[in-house]
């Protein structure tokens, strides 16, 4: 059995971080995601590689992460969420 849904890792002790996370969960309503921070026992013990990012990082069903400004343009786009902030992100 597969699961229908991706990890969304972000850094725990960031304000912005947590508002975002916040906004995407409640703007989800297709539960694309599940989210953890950078903090959590789960994340130190699956994907320690990720530990030195500092902001946000994405696990894809398939296995392959995206990090960064890659993991928050994604996250936008699966949750059709403003579409002029996608396009800033995708060219800066």
């Amino acid at each position: 059995m597969t699961k229908n849904y991706e990890i969304i890792i972000y850094d725990g002790i960031c304000v912005l971080c947590n508002y975002f996370i916040r906004f995407i969960l409640k703007k989800d309503k297709k539960a694309h995601f599940k989210a953890t921070n950078l903090q959590s026992d789960f994340t130190k013990k699956k994907y320690p590689e990720i530990l030195s990012v500092d902001s946000v990082a994405v696990i894809l069903e398939n296995g392959k992460i995206l990090q960064k400004s890659k993991a928050v343009y994604y996250i936008l786009q699966k949750v059709k969420v403003l579409l002029l902030i996608r396009v800033l992100i995708y060219v800066f």
